[in-house]
């Protein structure tokens, strides 16, 4: 399979009969929170609903060497939300990492300029939550209004893993 322009192997497969999905041992590394380790990347995979309608709109982005996760989700929507300014626009992420400060500050600023999305953050594992800076920002959103939890093992995950994992058989949650 044919990676897309500006894809790497690894980070986000493309098939015509599944559409887009993350592989196995990335989902793992990621998304389980008893894996301890130095990563360095941020997965978010995220959920839009767009005012009543029923159908869900669900991908990925990614950190790279310019942006966080959260900031290349800003840049791949952006637009999208513009263009629909007054349909109510609820959004789920699902993030490896929880926010760091800097991030924090960024979503905050984007609902202030768009009153019509909700933003719902639930986070694997939480960024150097030792950084009095990274608990201020999370504070900061809880107190903005935004619901932030931290996933475990089993429930949502399972149901993450089955939504957005590319051949599913090869891990078990």
């Amino acid at each position: 399979m044919a990676l897309q322009p500006g894809e790497e192997k690894g980070q986000l497969v493309k098939d015509t009969k599944v559409g887009w999905k993350i592989e196995p041992g990335d989902f793992e590394r990621n998304y389980t929170p008893e894996v301890e380790s130095a990563l360095k990347e941020t997965y978010l995979l995220y959920e839009i609903h767009w005012g009543k309608s029923h159908k869900t709109w669900k991908h990925l982005c990614t950190n790279d060497g310019n942006h966080h996760a959260e900031i290349n989700f800003f840049e791949k929507v952006c637009k999208e939300i513009k263009d629909r300014k007054n349909k109510p626009c609820s959004i789920t992420w699902y993030l490896s990492w929880s926010p760091c400060h800097e991030c924090s500050q960024s979503i905050i600023e984007f609902l202030e300029k768009h009153p019509k999305v909700t933003l719902d953050i639930r986070a694997c594992r939480l960024f150097k939550h030792y950084e009095e800076k990274n608990k201020t920002g999370l504070r900061d959103l809880a107190n903005y209004g935004i619901s932030i939890s931290i996933m475990h093992p089993g429930g949502k995950l399972i149901l993450l893993y089955s939504g957005y994992v590319l051949n599913r058989s090869l891990f078990s949650l």
